[in-house]
């Protein structure tokens, strides 16, 4: 579900940051039922909440000290299983931020 065509639109497979923003520049809220990594209901995973915690940590400290960047010509494609992985990996190019 996480990448369907009738529940996200054509655009699907891209990732676009506005998805995630409300008009007033809040966060949207998606139902975990969207994402089947964490289920819902009454099998949803136990290590979601931390999951998230964790993912929030290190997205934080990766992108307030280092730039970001998609390796050119590396294909961005999800392997459909039960952890969702990269197809290809995800490879980057990461450079240090400058202080000032």
């Amino acid at each position: 579900m996480g990448r369907m065509e009738e529940i996200w639109g054509d655009d699907c497979l891209e990732f676009k940051l506005e998805r995630w923003i409300s008009e007033k520049g809040g966060t949207v809220n998606v139902p975990s039922y969207n994402f089947i990594a964490f289920h819902a209901g009454p099998r949803n995973c136990l290590g979601k909440d931390k999951a998230l915690i964790q993912m929030k940590m290190v997205a934080r400290t990766v992108i307030g000290n280092y730039h970001v960047k998609l390796a050119k010509g590396h294909p961005v494609s999800p392997c459909n299983s039960i952890i969702l992985n990269m197809k290809y990996g995800l490879k980057v190019q990461i450079s240090e931020r400058s202080l000032l």
